[in-house]
């Protein structure tokens, strides 16, 4: 069963299910448009032009680039290249690295993420990656939770997976709404083991075309992920999108900021109700409440995310949208909380 949210298909109800961001640039919808006419032929495979863009923006090359069908399709891209026989996850997380990585006949173990620590990733993250360690996955922010990986914690995890031949995958699909003080990325300390994962769904507010890239550490590793799966992943409208994007990129750098202001918001309102909540570093907030509480929720016309399958019952998650939505994301919190 498939418990991601997002799913609003059959459904009049405003989302904060999925933590997309609340504002798409027109020029992302008008390369779509003008796309149109080159759906009558196959895609780049490649995706040169993509790629290239992407690299220049980055400061890699386009080789060590590779795009994909969001950024799902390249965990289990990566997976599939890499044949894991043992890795490291943290829980809880993202739940499509064990999936993944279970369909792969993988050994998992799991680092616990601690309630009463805030979820923060500890040094028992690279303590557990040992000479039989393939392949580590940290999201950060990590989802649900928010939080970004400390720099510290990401710096040893990427020294152990050197020493221990295995590869450090870095889910930062979310890190675009992270105000810049709070960033530490993978990305600036990266090394032959080390892979980014990023995604145009999330930023820049794209989900339905499914685009996401993955920056790699050593070209030979990029060229087994590039050689699996369908040659064709990613649409010529998404490519399209993709280039547009990078061209537009300075049109989302206030997109942070007024994130942050709508969390503090949120937390304000939470406090007023009484629920609890952890401190985010991106675009959604986790909280405790009753349980049953998205079903209470959707009937007043609002979708939430029940964590229950990636911590247990009474966890949710909310994404954090535009002033007038998460006013009534309030309202019928309330209402459901004291109704």
């Amino acid at each position: 069963m498939i418990r991601h949210g997002g799913n609003i298909w059959g459904k009049d109800v405003l989302d904060f299910s999925a933590n997309i961001s609340p504002f798409l640039l027109p020029a992302i919808k008008e390369a779509v448009r003008a796309s149109a006419d080159m759906i009558n032929v196959y895609p780049d495979p490649y995706c040169t032009a993509l790629a290239e863009s992407i690299g220049r923006y980055e400061g890699v090359p386009a080789d060590r680039i590779v795009c994909g069908n969001g950024a799902a399709d390249l965990i289990y891209r990566i997976v599939r290249a890499i044949s894991p026989k043992k890795a490291v996850i943290m829980q809880p997380t993202f739940t499509e690295y064990e999936k993944a990585l279970r369909e792969a006949g993988c050994d998992i173990s799991c680092c616990t993420l601690l309630h009463e620590n805030g979820f923060v990733p500890d040094k028992s993250l690279p303590d557990m990656i040992d000479s039989d360690t393939d392949i580590v996955f940290i999201c950060s922010p990590n989802n649900p939770t928010g939080i970004v990986c400390p720099e510290d914690i990401l710096i040893a995890a990427a020294e152990k997976c050197v020493r221990s031949g295995a590869v450090l995958v870095c889910d930062e699909c979310f890190m675009g709404f992270v105000l810049p003080e709070r960033r530490a990325s993978l990305r600036d300390i990266m090394n032959r083991n080390s892979i980014v994962l990023k995604a145009f769904t999330k930023i820049f507010a794209m989900p339905g075309l499914r685009l996401g890239y993955a920056i790699f550490g050593d070209e030979g590793i990029a060229e087994r992920v590039r050689s699996c799966g369908q040659c064709w992943s990613v649409s010529v409208p998404a490519q399209a999108a993709g280039i547009a994007a990078m061209e537009h990129i300075s049109e989302i750098e206030d997109i942070p900021q007024y994130i942050a202001r709508m969390r503090e918001y949120i937390y304000t309102k939470m406090d007023d109700i009484g629920i609890e909540y952890i401190r985010s570093d991106a675009n959604f907030i986790l909280f405790r409440a009753e349980e049953g509480l998205e079903r209470r929720m959707l009937g007043k016309g609002i979708m939430i995310r029940s964590c229950e399958d990636m911590l247990t019952s009474g966890y949710y998650r909310t994404a954090v949208r535009t002033l007038d939505e998460n006013k009534r994301l309030i309202a019928a919190l309330e209402e459901c909380v004291h109704g």
